[in-house]
């Protein structure tokens, strides 16, 4: 977690290796000690344990981590969509894509493997690229802060839709690109 959200007092789920898939340990934050360095008491396990916690290792609050791990299975399941498909992360058409979505200038942004941003944004952009289908595709999946996230298949198949509505928009992103690398 960003060390502006965490509060003195508060109860967290925590990792001592936030990227690994470890159980949750339930703490709560005595102290901001300096930096990025926080004094915890463990609740589960070792509990009464006092010790020193990194930021990076707070990883959110604990009322939310179910929602969190939901999150994280999601975001695994769009990631097997993308590599059953052929994404491939350092294509042509993955480049093209990203700039695409540079141009559309809304929130939504083509990040790695998926395109996110807000239902509205994405309601907007796909009633500018014209696209009338209603429901999402297979595999996107709406996270806890409500954002939304799209696989590389239908970012595409959006990106198509929005570059043949909207071609000057894209044209000048691109043009730009192409004067700064000569």
């Amino acid at each position: 977690m960003e060390k502006a959200t965490i509060i003195v007092g508060e109860e967290y789920a925590v990792r001592e290796n936030p990227s690994a898939r470890s159980p949750f340990q339930h703490i709560k934050i005595l102290q901001h000690i300096r930096h990025n360095k926080w004094k915890a008491q463990w609740i589960d396990p070792n509990p009464g344990l006092v010790d020193y916690l990194e930021s990076a290792q707070i990883l959110v609050p604990w009322k939310e981590r179910k929602p969190f791990l939901l999150d994280g299975e999601d975001a695994a399941h769009l990631a097997c969509i993308n590599k059953e498909h052929g994404y491939q992360a350092k294509s042509l058409v993955t480049q093209a894509v990203q700039q695409v979505f540079e141009s559309v200038s809304d929130d939504i942004e083509f990040y790695h493997h998926e395109l996110a941003g807000s239902p509205e944004a994405f309601s907007r952009v796909r009633a500018r690229a014209n696209d009338k289908d209603v429901a999402n595709p297979i595999g996107a999946y709406t996270d806890r802060r409500g954002r939304t996230h799209w696989p590389f298949t239908p970012t595409l198949e959006l990106a198509r839709k929005f570059c043949a509505a909207e071609p000057s928009t894209v044209l000048i992103g691109i043009e730009a690109t192409e004067r700064q690398s000569q």
